[in-house]
């Protein structure tokens, strides 16, 4: 049941009084954080069915530094930025890949590089 809020002039210019309309809004406002704080997951909400609601747990990617494929000798800075640029930053995952797909990825010509070379460097310093 819902009642009907009657409110004077006398108390209506109190309300509207700089000071005191300003503690009713942060009255309001506290009034709705806390209803809205009540209804979030995981902090008891139930909803009509009576099961909790849990919050999904959340992934979060990790920053990973990628390694100066400089070292493996036969990259330099232009195979380097290639390989960047194709996602490839770190000796773990260089060393995850195919010679043919080194070679396609750098744009290497057959006389230029050696991949199965810097696979086998990459799994060194992996």
């Amino acid at each position: 049941m819902q009642e009907d809020i009657v409110i004077t002039g006398t108390e209506l210019m109190i309300l509207l009084n700089p000071k005191n309309l300003m503690k009713v809004l942060a009255g309001l406002s506290g009034l709705l954080f806390e209803k809205i704080d009540s209804a979030m997951p995981g902090n008891g909400a139930v909803p009509s069915n009576g099961t909790e609601v849990k919050a999904a747990p959340v992934t979060v990617p990790v920053a990973v530094k990628a390694d100066d494929l400089t070292q493996i000798n036969g990259i330099g800075p232009t195979f380097a930025r290639r390989l960047q640029e194709a996602g490839i930053n770190s000796f773990r995952k260089l060393a995850e890949l195919t010679p043919e797909y080194l070679k396609e990825v750098t744009k290497a010509a057959d006389w230029q590089a050696d991949p199965a070379a810097w696979i086998a460097q990459a799994k060194a310093l992996a």
